[in-house]
């Protein structure tokens, strides 16, 4: 249920419920990952514990680094997010929500275009381009609004 997952290659995954004699979530949180419904079907009614690099190219993580450079490559990525506009950072959310839960490309455009007519008119937008015609990187403000 994460934007994106970082896994230690030394980590392990599995969906243990079947070998306690319960059910989980019964693997609705994997409906929007984009893993084949059989394979998800498997991992739930056996438990099979997978590798990070199995979970990997199954699609349940997004990246595998080392168990000494996990914390260093997740606190580079919330930096880099961080950095944006966060007013956008919201939008663009809401927007791939919103987007995941139709079926065609179509109907997600028509669903999100107004997202983006939302900020262009916002100081945050004015700054990225500001910023994008300067050869500069842009600076957005700690709380939307601000500049």
């Amino acid at each position: 249920m994460c934007d994106y997952r970082i896994a230690a290659q030394e980590a392990t995954f599995s969906y243990p419920e079947i070998d306690r004699g319960t059910v989980g979530g019964g693997g609705a949180f994997m409906r929007n990952i984009g893993i084949a419904e059989g394979t998800v079907r498997k991992l739930l009614y056996t438990g099979h514990v997978c590798s990070a690099q199995e979970a990997l190219r199954l699609g349940l993580v997004d990246e595998v680094v080392t168990y000494e450079r996990l914390m260093l490559a997740a606190m580079d990525l919330a930096q880099r997010i961080a950095s944006k506009a966060r007013s956008a950072l919201v939008l663009m959310k809401q927007g791939a929500l919103t987007a995941a839960a139709h079926a065609d490309w179509q109907a997600a455009y028509r669903a999100t275009h107004h997202l983006s007519a939302q900020m262009t008119s916002s100081n945050e937008a004015k700054e990225g381009m500001n910023a994008f015609l300067e050869k500069r990187a842009a600076i957005y403000p700690s709380k939307p609004g601000d500049n």
